[in-house]
């Protein structure tokens, strides 16, 4: 038997005995990762691993009925999504509602080629390389849109830049959400959290799961997708002034 399928083995076996173990053994793995792309970036050197053939790869899924669902259950004017990728929601958003105000927030540099060709407006941003006020001025620039939209990024951050994350999304009263759960695996998943995790984070900000979150989920479960996105998408909304963004803890 070839040693790499004995490793492969040996790790699902520890997966199953030892879920937890082995989440945080990932965890830590892909964070000394995610530290040296990050040095790898400052100087230059290095393949990146959000390049413009890890894009190509993720061309896939059906958008325009996710823009579909999303238009019946909130029908926002204006959207931000933050960690918008090459852009494949917002331009199936820009097909369903031509006239709603659409902006995406992205820090990799072949995604926003990417989706600047599509025709869309993103700003680069870097969310762990900027301060907190950095953020804060950030946020103020985007206004009051209608809906905020962070699907699957939140576990490529650190845990302790996750305040940045939330201070962005919490601009709107509707937030659409979705970060990978333990084990899910993924590049460089550096905080992969169970749904309860990010609910608290939500909640502390003043904000609760929708009363059309399980109606939401419902109908990603039948569109084409991959299945994390039903796996861990929720909707929610403000329901109430929140407490201080810059929250302790992570």
């Amino acid at each position: 038997m070839p040693a790499s399928t004995l490793v492969r083995a040996g790790l699902n076996d520890w997966k199953r005995r030892w879920p937890a173990s082995f989440w945080r053994a990932r965890n830590g793995a892909a964070l000394a990762g995610w530290f040296w792309s990050r040095l790898q970036r400052r100087i230059g050197a290095g393949a990146q691993p959000y390049d413009d053939a890890f894009w190509a790869s993720q061309e896939t899924g059906d958008w325009d009925r996710v823009a579909e669902l999303l238009e019946t259950l909130v029908s926002p004017g204006s959207i931000v999504e933050v960690g918008c990728g090459h852009g494949l929601l917002l331009e199936a958003m820009a097909r369903r509602l031509p006239t709603a105000g659409l902006i995406g927030l992205e820090d990799s540099d072949a995604a926003i080629a990417r989706a600047r060709a599509r025709g869309l407006t993103v700003v680069h941003a870097d969310i762990a390389g900027a301060s907190h006020a950095e953020i804060e001025r950030l946020a103020g620039t985007l206004g009051t849109p209608d809906l905020t939209v962070c699907l699957e990024v939140a576990e490529h951050l650190p845990s302790w830049h996750s305040a940045k994350l939330l201070r962005l999304l919490s601009i709107a009263p509707v937030v659409l959400f979705s970060a990978a759960h333990p084990n899910q695996g993924g590049v460089l998943h550096v905080n992969e959290r169970p749904a309860e995790y990010w609910q608290e984070r939500f909640a502390a900000l003043g904000y609760m799961p929708s009363v059309r979150d399980q109606q939401l989920r419902a109908r990603l479960r039948t569109i084409d997708l991959p299945p994390w996105y039903a796996d861990n998408a929720h909707l929610f909304e403000r329901t109430r002034a929140g407490g201080p963004w810059r929250a302790p803890g992570c």
